[in-house]
């Protein structure tokens, strides 16, 4: 997995591209901490993932969650194709996860 940053008036944009797997989750945990650490709003790009795992699903769950926490945006694009499903089950996920909290 690859991930390219890159950062314009307070936007975040971070370009996934490979095996989005259980593999590369603490680089990317990393990442996506660092990157809203420092900006208002994250945008995740799916677009370039040819694979998808349930521990990069959590990984962006927890990263929407901690976002929410901190008064901040973050956003999923991209996710055409194999993406699809999952985020489908991610967004599944995220408003169980808001009602329950309700």
């Amino acid at each position: 997995m690859e991930i390219k940053a890159t950062k314009r008036k307070g936007l975040h944009r971070l370009a996934v591209s490979g095996e989005a797997t259980v593999y590369g989750v603490s680089e990317a945990a990393d990442t996506l901490r660092s990157a809203l650490a420092g900006a208002e709003r994250l945008q995740v790009d799916l677009s370039s993932v040819s694979e998808i795992d349930s521990a990069f699903i959590q990984l962006l769950l927890a990263a929407g969650r901690q976002a929410d926490r901190d008064g901040k945006k973050m956003e999923i694009v991209g996710y055409g194709g194999f993406g699809e499903e999952a985020i489908l089950v991610l967004s599944a996920l995220q408003i169980q996860s808001s009602a329950a909290s309700q």
